[in-house]
């Protein structure tokens, strides 16, 4: 069994050996510079907790699985971006919405000691909602009218149906409402008696059957980050009045009705935003990963933003009522909810006494001075002769060596691998079956090995020795014919494509934009 998770014996502990040079090393440096493979291992040994800013969602997700194998589950919060943009007209995944309110909630009401999330999370606006009202709270035997339960599931952005077949879906046959909340592998059904919940159930999409009774309390998270309350409805009534041009759109919102990008209005129907710093306890600190990047990353994220809110607004991207309608300018109404800059981040920040720190591949300036006594492994690409010589040569020479993997078959064919060289090994999982006289094999999630001359120590992963780039992990998978790019000229009104993110749309025509005195040409797709 894997190290960190839930309550079990956290990883870290392995590491005891390295953990009093990187604390001396933390205590001396404000900005930091260690190889990628240590990221993880640098940000368990800081005593405060810390908020850590990643390049990209992928470089979040898998330092949230390496921190979650040194420190365990209950310590880690990841804290996901909408895939969409704040002004672009498509809504962002009920999962995705639900997580992001999880892990707001997590974050104001426990200790967690790291919150994750990328460049895209921290520089996006958060809608005010609150916190405590954003939530039902549903157990056996509790007393709830189901129409008060159905009228707060419409408003969470749930979706009615005859039939539970997806997340965000729920449904209404008699005495019974079944819905499917995003956070949930199966979706739930609720027996009511009267205004009693008579008996709570995950049920199968495939037979629609119960297949297990409930008996702990169950939260229920919105579907969709605007939530449209009395406020919303009003204000949304009065920027149509403004622009008659979308008022098909801002009547729904003023009658209750959700719809796919309804988000992208979000800034003219909310009175306040708020950013994921408004949540953090006192005593956090702010880590950007590759700092560099981040910084690159941010400005092409604004930039992005801005065209979108500028140039999208063409009335043919939503009907083909009228082909000769003009663009409406909407930036001065809906400006306000698109991404701050990392700038404002840092003076929220300052005005929190928020510290913020970098940790870096390579030095910026004379003054960021790297950690010296750890060296990253170089890739074998499967040459598994080189790996078994060094680990052999470092046993010899007294090094304490581990090889960790993410699943157990591969630890099982590694021993498999030693044992033909003869060398003696052990899996483990307590930090007090740790030796040097054996090469230790733990489970875990970590993605890259390091190597400690000074101290004597080496931890080697499966990717290490094929060569896998986790970052490589997703593209490996993409079929070939996913690559090929359409050539805009060819497209005729009307033809199907097909989006890398966004998935199917029809093609209405190729229009030109001139943003801050650049001209560019747009696809306009519905």
């Amino acid at each position: 069994m894997a190290f960190g998770q839930g309550g079990r014996t956290a990883m870290k502990k392995l590491f005891a050996t390295l953990q009093q040079p990187i604390g001396k090393y933390l205590s001396e440096h404000e900005n930091l510079v260690a190889p990628a493979a240590t990221h993880s291992l640098i940000c368990v040994n800081q005593n405060s907790p810390i908020l850590i800013v990643t390049t990209s969602t992928r470089a979040a997700n898998e330092l949230t699985e390496e921190l979650i194998s040194y420190e365990g589950s209950n310590c880690v919060i990841n804290f996901p971006a909408w895939e969409t943009l704040p002004h672009e007209r498509l809504s962002p995944k009920s999962d995705t919405v639900t997580a992001r309110f999880k892990a707001l909630n997590n974050v104001k009401n426990s200790e967690t000691k790291f919150v994750v999330c990328s460049i895209r999370a921290l520089l996006q606006p958060i809608i005010a909602n609150d916190l405590k009202n954003s939530q039902i709270k549903i157990k056996h035997s509790q007393s709830i009218k189901m129409l008060d339960l159905i009228e707060q599931l419409s408003k969470f952005g749930y979706t009615r149906s005859d039939l539970v077949e997806k997340r965000g879906d729920f449904a209404v046959r008699g005495g019974i409402l079944d819905l499917f909340a995003p956070d949930q592998e199966h979706p739930i059904r609720i027996d009511f008696f009267g205004d009693e919940i008579d008996e709570l159930s995950f049920f199968a999409i495939s037979d629609q059957r119960s297949i297990e009774k409930i008996q702990s309390e169950i939260l229920i998270f919105p579907c969709r980050e605007l939530l449209i309350d009395a406020e919303v409805k009003k204000r949304a009534k009065d920027l149509g009045k403004l622009f008659p041009q979308i008022q098909d759109l801002t009547s729904k919102l003023s009658e209750g009705i959700t719809f796919e990008g309804m988000e992208s209005l979000a800034a003219g129907v909310v009175s306040e935003f708020n950013s994921i710093l408004d949540y953090l306890p006192a005593g956090y600190q702010i880590w950007l990963i590759d700092e560099p990047r981040i910084r690159s990353r941010a400005a092409d994220l604004i930039k992005t933003n801005q065209e979108f809110l500028e140039a999208a607004w063409s009335n043919l991207a939503w009907s083909e009522r009228d082909s000769n309608q003009r663009p409406i300018d909407l930036s001065k109404e809906l400006g306000q909810g698109g991404f701050y800059t990392l700038e404002e981040i840092k003076e929220l920040a300052k005005n929190s006494n928020i510290l913020f720190r970098n940790l870096n591949l390579y030095s910026a300036t004379p003054e960021d001075l790297p950690l010296t006594f750890i060296d990253e492994l170089e890739s074998y690409a499967n040459k598994y002769e080189t790996v078994i010589a060094e680990i052999e040569q470092w046993h010899k020479d007294g090094f304490q060596v581990i090889f960790t993997a993410s699943g157990n078959g591969v630890l099982k064919r590694f021993s498999e691998l030693l044992n033909g060289a003869n060398l003696p090994n052990r899996f483990i999982s307590d930090e007090n079956l740790l030796s040097q006289e054996v090469i230790n094999l733990l489970q875990s999630n970590l993605k890259h090995g390091f190597v400690s001359q000074e101290f004597k120590f080496v931890i080697i992963t499966d990717k290490d020795v094929t060569g896998q780039r986790s970052s490589d992990k997703d593209l490996a998978r993409m079929p070939s014919r996913r690559k090929k790019s359409i050539d805009p000229l060819q497209l005729k009104v009307g033809d199907f494509v097909v989006h890398e993110q966004h998935g199917v749309g029809r093609y209405l025509e190729l229009i030109n934009r001139s943003i801050a005195g650049v001209s560019r040409e747009y696809l306009v797709m519905e």
